[in-house]
């Protein structure tokens, strides 16, 4: 289920791994279901597995869960 948020976020948008930027604009909560995989959440969005990462406060070796509580920028193709 997804809820949409209209703050200001800070986050990683520029793709580069040494580049960061600020993402002004809405953000979207993603709640993890079975079988999903973090590129297929980034791509479902538009984003890439290391902004949410970034948005999220994971390090590159934290795996999602089952019911985790995803924010994404919600960044139209």
């Amino acid at each position: 289920m997804d809820s949409k948020l209209n703050d200001v976020i800070l986050g990683n948008i520029s793709g580069g791994a040494d580049k960061f930027e600020k993402y002004i604009g809405p953000c979207t909560f993603y709640v993890v279901q079975e079988g999903d995989k973090l590129s297929l959440i980034a791509k479902k969005y538009n984003t890439t597995p290391e902004q949410i990462r970034f948005l999220n406060g994971m390090d590159g070796n934290k795996s999602i869960r089952v019911g985790q509580k995803l924010m994404v920028p919600n960044i139209q193709a």
